[in-house]
């Protein structure tokens, strides 16, 4: 069921989704660690593929974007189910 308030919601739950990976990006040496390994293996896997390496840009960027919408679902969800637990515990009272 969809109402007016969808779009801030998922506007809100996108800013607040993005904050956090922020902090954990800045804030996590496995993460920097991952994200050099990972940057480390494209560009040799591009140097690989030579002329060929467009092909890896343009999966990359797919998969980047999957990843995102992924993300941003599971943190909706997750707003999504802490609104309904709320709604539960005041029913309870």
């Amino acid at each position: 069921m969809h109402n007016e308030f969808d779009p801030w919601l998922e506007r809100l739950a996108d800013e607040r989704s993005a904050a956090a990976f922020s902090q954990v990006s800045q804030r996590s040496d496995r993460y920097r660690d991952l994200e050099f390994t990972c940057y480390e293996q494209a560009r040799e896997l591009a140097e690989l593929l030579g002329k060929d390496a467009d092909s890896l840009h343009i999966y990359e960027e797919s998969r980047s974007e999957l990843d995102r919408l992924e993300q941003a679902w599971a943190y909706r969800q997750g707003f999504a189910d802490c609104a309904a637990l709320l709604d539960w515990l005041s029913a309870a009272k």
